[in-house]
């Protein structure tokens, strides 16, 4: 398990508030567009990365229940785009709308699809492995909403995750 994942539910909850509020007041200030995508960049590994790190953590848990290299190849997806392409866009466009829309829409299964498919593969696994077997969509629903609204769900999901590790500890589950 990761050392990351070990921190208790609400100092983690306080670092991913503080951090998206940093981020999110950076974005909304008029400074330089280096600025403005390193608040991105901090933006998806908050939102995206911690999801990623919890489905690596327990993936050796769940007998190959998600399949970790696709959730690793849409979060470094995500990254990408948020990171590069959309920054260039904005570059490139130069404040006109219709390059920035025209360009933006070749990223868009990048820039959206990949995170839902990071959050939706980390809550399957957190239900799948609380629950010891595979589980249907209608049982990853909250849990998915949890991720998706991390500022909230942070708090509870941490918890389930410290809960799954203990759990696992004292099996002797690696």
């Amino acid at each position: 398990m990761y050392h990351l994942l070990r921190i208790p539910s609400v100092l983690t909850g306080l670092g991913v508030w503080l951090l998206l509020y940093a981020a999110s007041a950076v974005q909304g200030l008029a400074v330089s567009l280096s600025a403005r995508v390193a608040a991105t960049v901090i933006l998806v590994l908050v939102v995206v990365g911690w999801p990623t790190l919890i489905v690596c953590s327990l993936s050796s848990l769940a007998n190959g229940l998600v399949r970790v290299p696709f959730v690793l190849a849409a979060f470094l997806a995500t990254l990408f785009f948020h990171g590069v392409v959309n920054p260039g866009v904005m570059v490139l466009s130069d404040g006109s709308r219709a390059w920035d829309v025209g360009l933006a829409v070749i990223g868009i299964p990048f820039g959206l699809i990949a995170p839902v498919y990071v959050l939706w593969s980390a809550s399957r696994l957190l239900v799948s492995v609380e629950e010891g077997a595979a589980v249907g969509w209608d049982r990853c629903v909250g849990t998915f909403l949890l991720f998706f609204f991390l500022p909230i769900g942070v708090f509870f999901l941490q918890r389930r995750v410290l809960r799954i590790q203990s759990l696992s500890v004292r099996s002797g589950v690696s």
